[in-house]
């Protein structure tokens, strides 16, 4: 199983939420809680550091919260997302103002619950830039 080498970029003409874009990813499979029974997320606050924070599933709601409060629209967030029928993932990084959002597919997948590093080929530095009122993120 190979990966892909490239992030999928979309523009958005409104600004978007990290909740929306998962409620719309939900029903495809896609969910915060990764492999390791953990949600992952980064914001990256006033210091420009990109802080990441390890929260269990039952907290989903507020890491939500958190991700889309008003105090963070300065400051890029992410959330790393998993695709159990997949066994991969990758982060979805929402740029401040929230509209530019990226997904950056995982180097790893997951296989008998160990996470394994691919290296099979893919389109370097590669990007594909959707402008869209409405993400159509079931198809990511």
């Amino acid at each position: 199983m190979g990966n892909r080498q490239a992030d999928i970029d979309f523009t958005f003409q409104r600004p978007t939420t990290v909740r929306g874009l998962l409620e719309v990813l939900t029903p495809a499979d896609w969910a915060a809680e990764e492999n390791l029974g953990r949600i992952s997320y980064m914001i990256n606050e006033a210091d420009d550091m990109y802080e990441w924070y390890d929260s269990a599933p039952d907290r989903l709601d507020a890491v939500l919260t958190e991700l889309d409060a008003t105090v963070n629209l300065p400051y890029t967030v992410a959330l790393n997302i998993y695709h159990s029928q997949g066994g991969t993932g990758g982060m979805l990084m929402l740029s401040a103002q929230r509209k530019e959002v990226s997904f950056l597919p995982t180097g790893f997948v997951y296989e008998n619950g160990q996470q394994m590093l691919t290296t099979s080929g893919g389109i370097e530095g590669g990007s594909c830039s959707i402008v869209s009122s409405h993400a159509q993120a079931q198809s990511v």
